[in-house]
């Protein structure tokens, strides 16, 4: 179920989102899919994130970098799996090219969300795509932290180190609570 509680920017621009902006209403409230190990059907929007720190982590199927840091990203994930204050996904572009889902599942804990492509809405940098929200350029991977209050916190092109990740998710945790 979608929260309506958030507050979001009502601004129709297509402007690629910086450091601080509020994401736009218009792109909060579109639907998207998500594929869990089970279950290809799922659906989503970025509505739900509102309450939560979120960190969408980024990649292409063909990258292998990417693919075989899955394991080691898996410690990290496995911190803030049981927090209800945090949502984690990966998002891979190019599904299929040479990996499909189930693979990357396979080398990866089997309760963080996977979203893939899917038609024109996620297809690998092209316009209408999540990744175009926040990036002007094909390089993988990527990083995107989202507050809780749908506030872009930072975001980053290039790996990142479990340490510099559990920082910042750490950070927009105490913004939250108020610490």
């Amino acid at each position: 179920e979608t929260n309506t509680n958030y507050t979001c920017n009502d601004s129709q621009d297509n402007a690629i989102y910086q450091i601080g902006d509020q994401l736009r209403c218009n792109d909060v409230e579109e639907t998207l899919n998500i594929c869990y190990p089970s279950d290809c059907n799922n659906e989503f929007s970025l509505s739900d994130l509102y309450g939560k720190v979120t960190w969408i982590d980024m990649t292409a199927s063909w990258w292998d970098i990417c693919f075989f840091h899955v394991p080691e990203a898996d410690e990290l994930v496995l911190e803030y799996l049981g927090n209800s204050d945090v949502m984690i996904f990966n998002v891979i572009y190019d599904e299929g090219q040479p990996r499909p889902c189930s693979l990357w599942v396979d080398e990866g804990n089997s309760d963080l969300p996977l979203m893939i492509e899917d038609g024109v809405s996620l297809s690998f940098f092209g316009s209408n795509t999540l990744e175009s929200l926040f990036f002007t350029d094909g390089q993988m991977p990527k990083h995107v932290f989202i507050d809780h209050e749908l506030n872009v916190y930072y975001k980053q092109k290039g790996k990142m180190e479990n340490i510099e990740v559990s920082e910042i998710i750490d950070e927009m945790l105490d913004l939250m609570r108020g610490n």
